[in-house]
């Protein structure tokens, strides 16, 4: 339905607009990690904590609601 895919694209968004802050900021963050004595984490490690992880947890849900069709499916996945 044109609603889920409308949600999924604004939550895409969000994700990626808050990436791209948080990558353009980058050197803030590592002044900040260097201040307080903490290793300085590199782009990649934010790129799959703060992107994938984030992506792939709406996974899940989007297939639920493309699986759970019928009444059967429904309770089926509820008791999964």
């Amino acid at each position: 339905p044109g609603m889920t895919k409308t949600l999924l694209a604004l939550f895409l968004i969000v994700m990626l607009v808050g990436f791209g802050r948080l990558v353009s900021d980058f050197d803030k963050i590592r002044d900040l990690s260097v201040l307080l004595n903490r290793p300085v984490p590199g782009v990649a490690s934010y790129v799959v904590n703060d992107l994938l992880n984030t992506i792939k947890y709406a996974v899940p849900g989007l297939l639920m609601f493309y699986g759970c069709n019928s009444k059967n499916r429904m309770i089926l996945g509820w008791r999964l």
